[in-house]
């Protein structure tokens, strides 16, 4: 089943003051997991969510429909091979709808889902802890979801958590986003289709444009598996599980006891 998501979009919800003359029609898929947990009707296989495409001012380039996958490819083939795939730039994000959150990776606009409560309760605990530490210590500064983390025109992501350091303060000059690569993101697994993405293309992203360290929290496993920059790819040093103390090489002196944050 199809299920149309209204076409309101707010020219204020990434940068204020922003002007769009004209929105088409294009489409979003998700996987069978995400798009159940966002009301979608599903039958047995993954069907589309449809949303609007956003088009800016002066884009004219896009004016053929652009499909952005969420999920499996060849769910849409008749859609996929009808256009050519038009990359989406940070400028078309931007424009998205307000009634959602996206990342945008490589040009692909994808909807996240909203999370569970036990993956909130997780970030909670581990945000508190984190943030106590890079206070005490005059670190630097630690964001929470929803924050513009923006690698390049046509990747922009929304980290779980992220620490920028004081000699990366230069990231946030422009007080909209972070422009560049954090020291530390955290991305926190919510389904199998997010664990694949985390593991996979976000992993090597965070790599190539140079973060630091790469934390994944499983809530389920109850473990935090950090990877360390190695050239341009993030290696895995180690797994901490929850009777363990995790320390980190960038946040020298950190002792997280893990039962503290999988508790809930």
């Amino acid at each position: 089943m199809l299920r149309t998501v209204p076409s309101a979009v707010s020219p204020t919800r990434r940068r204020p003051g922003q002007l769009l003359t004209q929105s088409d029609v294009g489409h979003v898929y998700e996987d069978h997991e995400e798009a159940e947990r966002c009301g979608a009707a599903l039958g047995d296989a993954p069907e589309q969510v449809r949303l609007d495409e956003i088009r800016p001012a002066g884009a004219a380039r896009r004016a053929m429909m652009i499909p952005a996958s969420i999920g499996a490819r060849e769910e849409s083939s008749h859609v996929a091979t009808a256009q050519p795939a038009v990359k989406l730039t940070y400028e078309d994000y931007c424009a998205a709808p307000a009634d959602n959150r996206y990342e945008l990776l490589d040009g692909e606009l994808i909807m996240v889902a909203a999370p569970n409560i036990k993956h909130e309760s997780v970030r909670s605990l581990l945000g508190h802890h984190l943030s106590n530490f890079i206070i005490d210590h005059g670190l630097g500064k630690l964001f929470y979801a929803p924050c513009d983390v923006m690698l390049s025109e046509s990747d922009v992501v929304q980290p779980d958590l992220l620490f920028v350091s004081r000699e990366r303060e230069h990231l946030l000059r422009d007080g909209q986003k972070v422009q560049g690569a954090p020291d530390l993101v955290i991305e926190i697994i919510l389904s199998p289709s997010t664990a694949d993405r985390d593991r996979g293309k976000k992993l090597a992203l965070y790599g190539r444009h140079g973060v630091t360290e790469y934390w994944l929290v499983d809530p389920v496993a109850e473990t935090i598996q950090i990877h360390r920059l190695q050239g341009e790819i993030l290696v895995p040093t180690r797994t901490f599980g929850r009777e363990e103390t995790l320390r980190s090489a960038l946040l020298v002196g950190l002792e997280l006891r893990l039962d503290d944050i999988f508790s809930s």
